[in-house]
């Protein structure tokens, strides 16, 4: 048995010297779009009324930076969200090359579901992006707006879906440094 191991592992480590090096990827100027991200921003956020609680108004801090080589931005955001209580969230973003669109992968202290959105830039201000998820056996679909009203606001949108077609607003926050 033990020979068979130190054959395999020889045969395995032969066959990765002989592949080809992977080349570091570029970073581009779809990553470069996500710039005015970068900063500490105050939230303030309206959740609308849902079957999950009464919704309300809240304040939230949230930050952004560069990170893993400069290709993923991280988002973490903090807060206290109304019908939900204390609400941490982190999303990683980047342009995906091989896809052709930008995807976001989020994380959240209420659920351990993560979240993966895919999309593009609509205009030379607004970047949208969509995913779905199932939940107690139905999928919802999520859209996730990014809206750069100036260098110092922003604004967010999340609306939802049960069919993918017919979408009302759940969240809306304004970003401001």
């Amino acid at each position: 048995m033990k020979r068979k191991l130190i054959w395999a592992f020889a045969l395995l480590l032969a066959v990765s010297l002989n592949a080809p090096a992977q080349e570091r990827m570029e970073r581009g100027e779809q990553h470069d779009t996500l710039n005015f991200f970068v900063g500490e921003w105050e939230t303030l956020d309206n959740v609308m009324p849902s079957p999950m609680g009464a919704g309300g108004k809240t304040e939230c801090k949230a930050a952004f930076k560069w990170m893993l080589g400069d290709f993923w931005l991280a988002h973490k955001f903090t807060g206290e969200i109304p019908d939900f209580g204390p609400y941490e969230g982190l999303g990683l973003t980047t342009y995906d090359a091989v896809a052709g669109n930008y995807v976001t992968y989020w994380f959240g202290s209420t659920q351990s579901i993560v979240g993966e959105y895919r999309g593009d830039w609509v205009d030379d201000k607004s970047l949208v992006l969509d995913g779905s998820s199932d939940m107690q056996g139905t999928t919802y679909y999520e859209r996730l707006t990014w809206v750069k009203v100036s260098d110092n606001e922003l604004r967010f949108i999340i609306e939802m879906s049960t069919d993918g077609q017919n979408y009302s607003k759940t969240m809306e926050s304004t970003y401001k440094r």
